[in-house]
């Protein structure tokens, strides 16, 4: 068996920075869930599409270095290390 892995929102947690990004662009209200998809749901439904996009560009590009890394992906990499499973990311 081998496993794969994505880059976004799977070894990177991008939830912090769209939550900081869209409130700080008045995209949201304070308290929303920090979670991109809930961030991406309610922007696209209250503004537009090209609202989402562009914060995605800003996310992506100047914020990424604020980017977390998975906490549990490192787990799961060691796991399968250890049971001697391939996985690619």
């Amino acid at each position: 068996m081998i496993f794969g892995f994505d880059f976004d929102n799977t070894i990177i947690n991008y939830d912090e920075i769209f939550y900081k990004v869209a409130l700080k662009d008045h995209l949201i209200l304070k308290g929303l869930q920090k979670n991109k998809e809930t961030i991406k749901k309610t922007i696209i439904k209250n503004k537009k599409i090209s609202e989402w996009k562009r914060i995605q560009s800003i996310v992506y590009s100047q914020e990424i270095s604020s980017a977390k890394p998975n906490k549990k992906l490192i787990s799961i990499f060691r796991f399968l290390q250890k049971k001697k499973i391939k996985f690619y990311v």
